[in-house]
């Protein structure tokens, strides 16, 4: 069997933007970290990166689209430019890095295209209208697609975290200890409060349900959306 390739898209926080591709072992892989998802220089990235891999002479077979990036304010207030940039980087950087594997997908056995969407994209939340927006539109493009390519060997699903104990939660609790008397940990807890399970979901716990579904035993698996939340939305 050869290699599986990967495309992990990542937002990097304040981090200069960062690309890579190459061989690690004997796995192909492509690493594209972005600041602003959607942008001419990132496609050109991207690109550059799926013709590395033609020229030695691999295609892709999984695509984990996980970019993604938040805010919380009043709706009267949120700006254009923050409605723009998590419409851009949650929802129409998939539309670009799905465009762009697609061909491969549609060609081979056990093809796997997962989106990490979140539990927002199946319920609304106050305060975080644009982030609930891109996330929806997210789960919506996994069903969509999935039925599109139901008679392929590609299948696609969506993972659906609650709060994950990532930088983008320090970065919420940040926001919440700004405007409130409360400590940045007591802003952490509060957030893994709002998780059924009172904890927050680690990171490894997405990976390992996104390394099932790229398993051949997973190719029923089509057009799902998995919660991995604690029992948030049961």
């Amino acid at each position: 069997m050869r290699p599986r390739p990967h495309v992990l898209a990542l937002n990097t926080k304040a981090q200069s933007s960062l690309w890579t591709y190459g061989i690690s072992g004997d796995l192909p892989i492509i690493v594209a970290r972005i600041d602003k998802a959607a942008d001419l220089p990132t496609i050109r990235k991207l690109v550059r990166g799926h013709e590395y891999l033609h020229y030695k002479g691999l295609k892709i077979d999984l695509v984990i689209l996980n970019a993604g990036i938040g805010d919380s304010a009043p709706f009267q207030r949120t700006k254009r430019e923050s409605w723009d940039r998590i419409i851009a980087t949650n929802l129409t950087a998939l539309f670009d890095g799905t465009q762009l594997a697609l061909p491969d997908l549609l060609d081979g056995d056990d093809k796997r295209l997962i989106i990490v969407a979140s539990v927002a994209g199946l319920r609304g939340a106050a305060y975080a209208a644009p982030y609930v927006a891109s996330k929806h539109g997210a789960v919506g493009l996994a069903k969509s697609l999935a039925l599109e390519f139901a008679k392929t060997n590609l299948t696609v699903n969506a993972v659906c975290p609650s709060f994950v104990d990532t930088p983008m939660v320090d970065e919420s609790a940040e926001r919440i200890s700004r405007v409130s008397k409360r400590t940045e940990e007591e802003a952490r807890q509060a957030l893994a409060a709002m998780n059924a399970n009172g904890r927050l979901v680690t990171a490894e716990e997405v990976a390992d349900t996104i390394l099932h579904l790229c398993k051949p035993s997973s190719r029923s698996i089509n057009g799902a959306c998995i919660t991995i939340d604690g029992g948030t939305t049961a």
